[in-house]
């Protein structure tokens, strides 16, 4: 009966193990896809400013 349980433990341990380190690596690519898309905002928002800033310099016709 000792021997049973123990391997019952032992399964209990691996499955609650291996859930955890999956759900800790969805978060860090949760958290590394958030800031990669932060990244993308940041620059074509520069990108955006830069030529809204070059048209308003631009010549007016008329």
């Amino acid at each position: 009966m000792q021997r049973r349980a123990a391997a019952i433990y032992a399964v209990f341990f691996l499955a609650i193990t291996i859930a955890a380190y999956l759900l800790v690596g969805t978060q860090y690519a949760a958290a590394n896809n958030a800031k990669a898309s932060l990244w993308g905002i940041v620059i074509l928002s520069g990108l955006t400013a830069g030529s809204m800033i070059g048209m308003a310099y631009l010549p007016v016709r008329g």
